[in-house]
């Protein structure tokens, strides 16, 4: 293919093709190099494509016109963010300079009212070149610690995106002001942005006081965001107790009055986990776990009651309650894994739950696990096999197991060429697991 960056018809197709690999070409580089160093339309994306390759020569290719390589700065920050295990390129000086440079640029044009870029005119990476600035920035934690001033600046207008990164950049013993800004910030201002410099404080020194203050009032009014803020509490632990009255009143909403999409479910069940996690009280949080199991049958709704039935294995036998919704749930395919779970720990220690045969259970979670399917769903299916246990299955069954670790087929099917070879090894490791054949 690399006589074919030689022509500008082809030239694009190529670096599509060569973008998709993320592994290394090294005989690829002179070629992707001559581009990027170029001025053509196409020399953002050749040095995008030497960012994904992870080229030594990516770096300082990027450095030398940051602002400029909209593309290749995207391409920098999925090294960071999305990939698994994260693959951030070097923090050279260089290139942290220019991340610098850069993300000053972003925060004066905030600072005057004005906006970097247009989703319409500049397309969705302009508008984003803040998340990636200090992506790229917590990606390279405490090396990154020049750009503090930088974040301080950016703090007020991207409190999440730049708390997130004062907190990995940042060292709570050497960097005091950046703790008493982020405490600053926690306590005044629009909520949001508190609950963002709140989270950052606690991941920095481990405080939770401010995040739980803040959190308090936030829990106690109706509207979309409040999922957020239940998230928040529950990711604090056992230093969320000072919240079970908040926390608990939720559980105790009226139901349709107050939940009427999934996101308020969902955050009713994450509630209701985080009370029964840190008092154990089934009554008061069974009637959220039934709640969340009724939506299994409404569309684009089987997310919430997936996560009602997680929240019934909780409890275990104390959920027996909700047996009815759960066997209905075994009848949909993107159901069926979660209710499987649950039965099993609603009635342990049986081999037909609910008088189901645990090898009818085994049947009704396979077809999640199908080729051209998505990763989440199909780990959920394997979850709830490990959970039933190899020693239940049927022959035929094992071998549609060992069929997922070792087949030739790709199970994984959504997702760039790359995301979908590691994804699909993700998925054949947790089949192994399930066998008995690999590591815990």
């Amino acid at each position: 293919m690399l006589p074919l960056l030689d022509t500008a018809a082809t030239a694009g197709d190529v670096l599509e093709a060569v973008s998709q690999w993320g592994e290394p070409a090294p005989q690829a580089v002179p070629a992707l190099v001559a581009l990027a160093e170029g001025t053509s339309e196409v020399a953002d994306f050749a040095l995008a494509v030497l960012v994904s390759l992870g080229a030594p020569e990516a770096s300082d290719l990027l450095a030398r016109d940051l602002a400029q390589r909209p593309l290749a700065l995207e391409a920098a920050w999925a090294r960071t963010t999305t990939r698994r295990p994260p693959a951030p390129l070097p923090c050279t000086t260089p290139l942290l300079d220019a991340v610098r440079v850069c993300l000053a640029a972003v925060t004066a044009e905030g600072t005057r009212g004005g906006r970097r870029g247009s989703l319409l005119t500049d397309g969705l990476t302009a508008v984003n070149e803040p998340v990636y600035l200090t992506g790229l920035l917590a990606g390279w934690g405490r090396s990154a610690r020049a750009a503090i001033p930088e974040l301080l600046d950016a703090l007020t207008h991207r409190p999440s995106v730049a708390g997130r990164a004062l907190a990995a950049v940042a060292d709570a013993r050497l960097d005091p002001h950046v703790i008493t800004a982020l405490r600053s910030f926690a306590e005044a201002g629009p909520r949001q942005g508190r609950v963002a410099s709140a989270t950052a404080l606690h991941a920095l020194t481990g405080d939770a006081s401010a995040l739980v203050a803040v959190l308090g009032p936030a829990l106690g009014e109706r509207g979309e965001p409040r999922d957020q803020w239940v998230r928040a509490a529950v990711s604090l632990g056992g230093q969320a107790r000072s919240l079970l009255p908040q926390l608990s009143a939720m559980v105790a909403e009226p139901c349709r009055e107050t939940r009427a999409s999934v996101a308020a479910v969902r955050a009713g069940l994450a509630a209701a986990r985080a009370v029964w996690e840190l008092t154990g009280d089934q009554e008061s949080v069974l009637p959220m776990v039934l709640e969340g199991l009724t939506w299994a049958s409404g569309p684009w709704a089987h997310q919430a009651a997936n996560s009602a039935a997680e929240v019934a294995a909780l409890l275990g036998p104390d959920a027996r309650p909700a047996v009815p919704h759960l066997l209905a749930m075994l009848d949909r395919p993107d159901t069926a894994a979660a209710a499987a779970r649950a039965l099993v720990a609603v009635h342990p220690g049986t081999d037909r739950p609910a008088g189901v045969p645990l090898t009818d259970l085994v049947d009704r979670v396979l077809p999640a696990v199908v080729p051209g399917g998505h990763l989440h769903s199909a780990l959920a299916a394997l979850h709830a096999l490990a959970a039933i246990g190899p020693a239940a299955f049927t022959p035929a069954q094992l071998d549609r197991v060992r069929l997922l670790a070792d087949g030739d087929r790709r199970v994984v099917g959504s997702g760039s060429h790359t995301e979908i070879i590691h994804d699909d090894m993700e998925l054949r490791a947790v089949a192994r697991r399930v066998l008995g054949d690999g590591p815990e």
